[in-house]
């Protein structure tokens, strides 16, 4: 279902915006190119910006709007964009956006991820943004309660890592044997949570992530070592680090036997749980998986706290829904009993 509406005073309160709208891509406007504004997402550009400063078809010299980015995206590489977005008729408000597949690409979005625009307070200046469906549902819509309950994410505290991830004493283990895996019961409660609790849970989210992509980059450090290929520590990158969305984090390389290199493409999930706790998979890593296969990775950091020294880990290589019995939730992934 396309999601539409005006800001909500918590979606203001998260953007520090004024006013604001948002709707959802949908796959057969991610095809064609061209989007209709919404009624909601067109008055406020005109309410905001002046109509007589928005642009007419084969009218005004402009055909476009510069947007400025939202910084709490943090997928986009440029912290503004000119999009042909205008009057689609002179004397008429029908209002298109031409979010072209180079837009799309820069912008990392999906059929049915969130844009929105919004303006802060005093200015003319539109901002823009894109997120997840399943992160804007997260910070402001009424959601289940947690599924998967990770130990270290209760109450109000923030997740904070120390100690240097080039100290840790990293452990490699055998993958779960798949008759071992417990089911964590559903929790099908349906409860609000306030903007500030889902930021807090998303940045949670995140600092467990980036320690997590931290250690997967030392480890492939450490296992390039061992191969004698240092040559090849120049080639690690950590994607995520400036793009997320991408369906993996990290780029490295395998070798194998007659010293063929091969590029590899890595997802971290990292957990303070044990080794059985299942992870979200969304459905682009799914995908991405099945591109890539025998060069797709999933490393999963777990036990890993803020105050240890060490993490265990295993690594799995091939598509997800060939390792995992998925359960659309997004997905949640459990060993396959089969």
């Amino acid at each position: 279902m396309e999601a539409t509406g005006a800001f909500s005073e918590e979606m203001k309160n998260f953007f520090d915006a004024e006013d604001g709208a948002y709707t959802s891509f949908t796959e057969i406007e991610l095809q064609k190119g061209t989007y209709n504004v919404k009624s909601v997402i067109r008055k406020l550009l005109i309410d905001n910006m002046g109509i007589e400063n928005i642009p007419v078809v084969n009218v005004t010299p402009s055909q476009g709007i510069t947007f400025n980015i939202c910084p709490k995206a943090k997928i986009y590489e440029k912290e503004t964009l000119y999009i042909p977005c205008k009057f689609s008729k002179k004397d008429k408000y029908e209002m298109t956006i031409y979010f072209s597949h180079e837009l799309i690409q820069i912008l990392n979005a999906a059929a049915g991820d969130i844009w929105y625009i919004y303006f802060q307070n005093h200015s003319t200046s539109p901002v823009l943004g894109v997120i997840s469906n399943e992160k804007w549902v997260n910070l402001f819509e009424e959601v289940e309660s947690d599924v998967i309950r990770e130990p270290d994410e209760q109450g109000s505290h923030i997740l904070t890592y120390s100690g240097q991830v080039s100290d840790m004493d990293l452990i490699e283990v055998a993958t779960p044997e798949r008759e071992s895996v417990q089911r964590i019961q559903m929790d099908t409660t349906v409860k609000s949570i306030s903007a500030e609790e889902a930021a807090r849970r998303e940045q949670n989210r995140k600092n467990k992530g980036n320690r997590g992509e931290e250690i997967v980059i030392e480890i492939e450090k450490r296992r390039l070592n061992k191969l004698g290929r240092n040559d090849l520590l120049s080639k690690i990158t950590h994607v995520a680090k400036y793009k997320d969305g991408l369906g993996y984090d990290i780029i490295s390389t395998d070798v194998d036997e007659n010293g063929n290199e091969s590029e590899i493409y890595i997802e971290v999930k990292a957990t303070a749980g044990d080794v059985n706790m299942p992870f979200y998979v969304s459905a682009h890593e799914l995908e991405v998986s099945q591109k890539y296969r025998e060069l797709y990775y999933i490393y999963r950091i777990f036990g890993l706290k803020e105050k240890d020294n060490k993490a265990q880990y295993y690594r799995l290589k091939g598509a997800i829904d060939e390792n995992f019995k998925l359960i659309a939730a997004d997905y949640l992934a459990y060993r396959n009993n089969q």
